[in-house]
């Protein structure tokens, strides 16, 4: 079973999207709201999805196994890859600024 389907999300949404789709999907089909078998299926598996891609950990794993090849893979959300990224780019800018700062310093001696 596609979990990204069962709750209406592609592989690139983020928490938060994920946190109102399942929102979405039990209002929609509750059994007390919706008494029919086809409603009680999506109901669980909506909670089954949202209890993996909830998880961070978890749904890394379930990308990984699901992936369809290296596209795929390219949208897993990894927020502390992107925010390890960031700091690589800054912390580059600042080393940039640094060695422009010093031959300045050492073209006015």
């Amino acid at each position: 079973m596609n979990h990204y389907a069962a709750l209406g999300l592609s592989r690139s949404a983020d928490a938060d999207a994920v946190r109102a789709a399942y929102r979405d999907a039990v209002r929609r089909w509750h059994p007390d709201r919706d008494p029919t078998p086809e409603a009680a299926a999506k109901f669980l598996a909506a909670q089954r999805a949202f209890e993996v891609l909830s998880d961070p950990k978890k749904r890394l794993d379930y990308d990984r196994e699901t992936a369809n090849g290296i596209g795929d893979l390219l949208l897993i959300p990894l927020p502390f890859v992107r925010k390890q990224v960031g700091r690589l780019i800054r912390g580059g800018t600042a080393v940039v600024e640094d060695i422009v700062q010093r031959r300045r310093e050492r073209g006015s001696s």
